[in-house]
């Protein structure tokens, strides 16, 4: 994005977890992160960020508090709670005054589900936490209520993926799913996982509506628009093969 500009002034963005002047203190994006690599590698990583950006102002807030400030921007009003249901689940709170508070933030390991048999967080531990339920996390779990059918074709890949690469496919997985839950009337999702000459591709098919991609502002539909970035970012591509009628492809393509 730096590329398209005149200038960097500032950087602001959003996270979710705690994070405490631009420091992270527990956050459920960084799960897979052993206790003793946390500290010296991602507790001050924003603050890094920073500096290698000449020191200019730079803000991270809490996924909730910006859902917080957006609601309250939204309806003209004060006293917003904001909760977050993407790759966590986040809250955040805008005062009488207009003011962020950081009064609330991580609500990922908060009991909603008492049951014996509920789901336990891989990271915490917790049975019934909410960011089982209400974060993409909870797709696959809405998969068989919504009616459909999920078919898994993964190729034994392991040694072609390290820690960045698992956990962005991971994501991208996750929301194409919640596309096809929210959008797609699928009765059938395909995933598969493959070797591709030295890279990998992934793919996610569904028989459901489809869609013109041509006619789709990618800006505006966030769901391609995220898988696009997580792609770009390992440096690899994604394609979107979709039509009205005709089900959705999406291909995300690796390079070695």
């Amino acid at each position: 994005a730096a590329a398209h500009l005149p200038r960097v002034d500032a950087i602001g963005g959003s996270s979710a977890g705690v994070i405490v002047d631009n420091r992270i203190k527990v956050a459920s994006l960084f799960r897979s992160v052993p206790r003793e690599k946390f500290n010296p590698h991602v507790r001050d990583l924003f603050l890094r960020l920073q500096t290698a950006w000449g020191g200019v102002p730079f803000e991270v807030a809490n996924d909730g508090e910006v859902t917080a400030l957006a609601g309250s921007m939204s309806i003209g009003g004060n006293a917003v709670l904001g909760i977050a249901l993407g790759s966590s689940q986040a809250a955040g709170y805008v005062d009488g005054d207009g003011r962020i508070t950081s009064w609330i933030n991580e609500l990922a390991f908060a009991p909603v589900d008492y049951r014996p048999g509920a789901p336990a967080d891989e990271w915490s531990g917790d049975a019934g936490c909410g960011v089982q339920y209400f974060s993409q996390q909870a797709v696959g779990r809405l998969l068989a209520p919504a009616g459909i059918v999920c078919e898994i074709r993964f190729a034994p890949v392991a040694d072609k993926l390290d820690d960045g690469r698992a956990t962005a496919l991971f994501r991208i997985v996750q929301e194409a799913l919640a596309n096809v839950v929210r959008h797609a009337g699928a009765r059938q999702v395909v995933l598969s996982l493959e070797q591709a000459g030295e890279g990998l591709r992934l793919q996610i098919a569904d028989d459901g509506c489809g869609f013109d991609p041509a006619a789709v502002d990618r800006r505006q539909h966030f769901g391609l628009l995220g898988i696009a970035e997580r792609c770009g970012g390992l440096g690899g591509r994604v394609t979107v093969d979709s039509a009205p009628a005709a089900g959705t492809r999406i291909v995300v393509e690796l390079a070695p």
